[in-house]
């Protein structure tokens, strides 16, 4: 796999490229979605179908979308409509969308289609960890659509989408999937070089996020960078078959954050690292030595988000006492967790905007102290100029700074 190199020295925010998709679709899990404008069709109405083929959209319009036309005769096939989602529940359905597309295109589109089979696709590690995944696949495409593609095609397709698709945004803020021709070859680092935005029509644009000198790889993050370490390589492992080297991930503490590290429940004073092996996560105190099973850590932290969301559904519209229950709901995550573990940083998000109801001094301090906090950690995870940085950048800076 040939991966893009910076050939020259570039100064942070400058822009690389801008691409344009291939080809665009829903998120393979969704709630019903047009499919001809890609957005959310709203729980208050009425579904309506695409009297074509039978499939959720927002407005008759959208039945002879660009985007839908070529594979409405297509889905009409399905005469019993068993796949097409009924209501506005999560559905997997919606998957099998961006692979009809995809392969549609051989014919209607031979140069992207020519593009999509360049693609990396991992299809023999596919074949053995997600077969069943396949072989429904396979009978929809070929048994139900009656579409005459082999199946190393088709999971060939399978493949090139789940390691290449990128998620965007339209219009509505609706996340979708597309392929790009040369965005695909950004390299992956849990501490990218490199910021992509989104821009209209499926428009993506790269910049540098920090200075890069020539010679240097250029990254992007194929994970959210905000979740904890465990499950990035989970993420990395199943969908792109490889474990993360990078600088982060190589480092017990996250670059100084210890954002998925626990205190220790021995010595209190130190945290937990991790350490890999065959695959394989333990964590150990470097001051006591005390070590952890890699499960218990993981429950602790499943139990903490648990009681986030809990403690905030109980808080309700409540407006008394926001103050002490923010200091107290802090104060004992950092007597588990470490004061940057990605839990803190979610409770001092649910703080930030429950303070935002109360106009006291000492609350419009505590927010401005949690933002300068969180954007600590975004300086550190992913520095340079980037969306997250500037969102909590902006309120520190700009809406707080008057009163104080």
């Amino acid at each position: 796999m040939c991966y893009l190199v910076s050939t020259c020295q570039l100064e942070a925010g400058q822009v690389l490229m801008e691409d344009t998709p291939l080809v665009m679709g829903p998120m393979a899990e969704c709630t019903d979605v047009c499919l001809g404008c890609h957005e959310l069709i709203p729980e208050s109405s009425e579904v309506l179908h695409c009297p074509g083929c039978y499939w959720p959209i927002c407005s008759i319009k959208c039945a002879t979308s660009p985007n839908h036309l070529p594979e409405c005769s297509v889905l009409a096939r399905e005469r019993n409509h068993v796949s097409t989602p009924n209501n506005l529940e999560t559905t997997r359905r919606y998957e099998f969308i961006l692979i009809v597309r995809c392969l549609l295109m051989q014919d209607q589109a031979p140069s992207a289609w020519k593009e999509v089979m360049s693609m990396s696709h991992h299809t023999e590690q596919r074949m053995v960890t997600q077969k069943e995944e396949l072989d429904v696949i396979q009978v929809y495409i070929r048994e139900v659509l009656t579409l005459d593609y082999s199946q190393e095609v088709i999971n060939q397709v399978v493949g090139a989408i789940a390691t290449n698709a990128l998620e965007i945004r339209t219009a509505g803020h609706n996340a979708i999937r597309a392929l790009y021709p040369k965005v695909r070859l950004f390299n992956h680092s849990c501490v990218p070089n490199v910021h992509l935005s989104s821009a209209t029509n499926g428009r993506i644009q790269a910049r540098a996020a920090v200075n890069v000198e020539a010679g240097e790889m250029l990254f992007i993050s194929y994970t959210d960078i905000t979740i904890p370490v465990w499950e990035r390589q989970s993420i990395l492992s199943e969908n792109y078959y490889f474990t993360c080297e990078c600088i982060r991930c190589r480092d017990p503490t996250e670059l100084g954050t210890h954002f998925s590290s626990p205190r220790c429940p021995e010595c209190t004073k130190s945290f937990l690292e991790p350490t890999r092996k065959l695959g394989n996560i333990s964590w150990s105190c470097p001051t006591c030595h005390f070590q952890e099973e890699d499960a218990t850590v993981r429950e602790k932290v499943s139990d903490w988000l648990g009681r986030l969301q809990m403690e905030d559904l109980l808080l309700g519209s409540s407006s008394s006492n926001l103050y002490k229950w923010v200091v107290t709901l802090l104060t004992q995550v950092e007597l588990d967790l470490h004061p940057k573990h990605f839990v803190w940083m979610k409770a001092a998000k649910v703080s930030i905007y429950r303070l935002g109801k109360d106009d006291s001094l000492q609350a419009l301090k505590l927010r401005r102290r949690l933002w300068q906090r969180l954007a600590d950690i975004y300086m550190r995870l992913e520095p340079g100029h980037t969306r997250r940085r500037g969102e909590a950048q902006t309120p520190t800076l700009n809406n707080l700074n008057w009163t104080l």
